[in-house]
C-alpha cells in the first residue's frame, strides 16, 4: 500500500525566536527540529509551525490539489496521519535553502497492512514567512523505495 503522500516531515517548521529567518542555518535548524517533532508525533508543535493561511499543496503531473488549509486542517489531517501510519519514523535526506524556499528530500518508513516495512521518499519544497513559519509546502509524488537505505543528512555512509 502506499501512503498518500509524504507528509509530516516537512510541514511545520518550529517557531524560534526573532522575527525573519536571517540565515539559511536558521531554516535548517528549523527543519530539523521539526523531524524531532515529527518523531514524537507532536501535532501541536506542528501545527504551531505553520501560518494562519498555510497552504499544502500536492502536485502530480500537470494538476496541483490544495489538500490543507490552514491549521485546524492540519491538525486533523496529523491525528488521522500518525493513527493510519503505524510505526511510522522519517529521515531528512537532502535539505537546501535558498532564501525564503525550502526544498528536501525526506524518507518515511511504516509498517504496512502485512506487517512488512514499507519506505518511500518525496521532494518537497517549502515557503517560510518572515516570521519563520510555514506558508505554503508543496509535495511532489512519493517513490517506492523498499529494500533501500539512504543515510541522513550529515551522517557517513557505511
Amino acid at each position: 500500500m502506499r501512503v498518500r503522500q509524504l507528509f509530516p516531515a516537512t510541514l511545520g517548521l518550529l517557531v524560534l525566536a526573532g522575527s525573519a529567518i536571517a540565515a539559511p542555518q536558521d531554516a535548517e535548524q528549523r527543519m530539523r527540529a521539526f523531524f524531532a517533532a515529527t518523531e514524537r508525533q507532536d501535532v501541536e508543535q506542528m501545527v504551531a509551525a505553520v501560518s494562519e493561511d498555510f497552504r499544502w499543496i500536492s502536485i502530480e503531473d500537470e494538476r496541483m490539489n490544495v489538500e490543507v488549509v490552514g491549521r485546524d486542517q492540519l491538525r486533523s489531517w496529523l491525528d488521522g496521519y500518525f493513527r493510519s501510519t503505524p510505526g511510522l519514523h522519517t529521515q531528512l535526506i537532502d535539505l537546501q535553502v535558498d532564501g525564503s524556499y525550502v526544498s528536501l528530500i525526506e524518507q518515511v518508513v511504516w509498517t504496512g497492512k502485512e506487517g512488512r516495512q514499507e519506505r518511500q521518499t518525496a521532494t518537497s519544497v517549502y515557503q517560510l514567512d518572515d516570521a519563520g513559519q510555514i506558508r505554503r509546502a508543496w509535495y511532489f509524488p512519493a517513490q517506492d523505495t523498499a529494500g533501500e537505505s539512504a543515510p541522513a543528512v550529515g551522517s557517513t555512509a557505511p
